[in-house]
C-alpha cells in the first residue's frame, strides 16, 4: 500500500492590485511586495529555501498557474540599506528585507494576468485605487502559485474547496 504524501505550503496571500501590479506605473514594474508575515515561510529551508533564494542569489524562478496553464515569474529578494536617506539620519531607519513577485520579462505572464483579472485591470487603469478587487495567491507546492480573483472581505471564499452536486 503506497504511503500518503504530505507537503508544506505557504498561507494564501491576498493583495489589492495597484498600478505596479499591472505595469501601469512609470517603470512598468509588473510586481508586488509580499507581506512580511510570509517571510518566515520563504526563508524556511523546506519551502522557499529549496528555491535557492538567498543574499547571494536574489532572483529565482517561480510559476503562476493561470487558466490551467503555467506561466513564468520571479521571486525577488531586496535588502534595502536605508542608511543614506535624505531626511533621516543614517541610524534612524534599519535595513529592511523585502520579497517581491515580479514578471516584467515575461510577455505571456503579463498578458495572462491582464486577461485573468479584467475588472481589476480596468479599475486600476481608470485611476481608481480604492476599488474592491482582490487577488488571492495560493501556494500549490514547490514553486507554483495560483492567483484567483476575489473581492474585499470575500477572500476566504476562494480558499474553500468547491463541491459540485452530481
Amino acid at each position: 500500500m503506497p504511503s500518503p504524501h504530505v507537503w508544506r505550503v505557504m498561507p494564501a496571500l491576498s493583495i489589492t492590485p495597484k498600478k505596479t501590479f499591472f505595469g501601469l506605473d512609470k517603470g512598468s514594474a509588473h510586481c508586488f511586495t509580499i507581506d512580511q508575515r510570509l517571510h518566515p515561510f520563504i526563508e524556511d529551508p523546506e519551502m522557499g529555501g529549496r528555491w535557492g533564494i538567498s543574499k547571494y542569489n536574489k532572483q529565482v524562478g517561480v510559476r503562476f498557474y493561470i487558466f490551467g496553464k503555467v506561466f513564468p515569474a520571479e521571486l525577488r529578494l531586496s535588502v534595502q540599506d536605508r542608511s543614506k536617506t535624505r531626511i533621516h539620519s543614517p541610524g534612524d531607519l534599519p535595513s529592511r528585507t523585502v520579497y517581491q513577485f515580479q514578471w516584467p520579462k515575461f510577455e505571456d505572464t503579463i498578458a495572462a494576468i491582464k486577461t485573468a483579472f479584467p475588472d481589476a485591470y480596468l479599475e486600476v487603469k481608470s485611476g481608481n485605487n480604492k476599488h474592491d478587487h482582490r487577488i488571492v495567491f495560493h501556494h500549490l507546492g514547490d514553486d507554483m502559485f495560483m492567483p484567483i480573483p476575489s473581492l474585499i472581505d470575500e477572500e476566504y471564499n476562494s480558499t474553500l474547496i468547491q463541491r459540485h452536486e452530481m
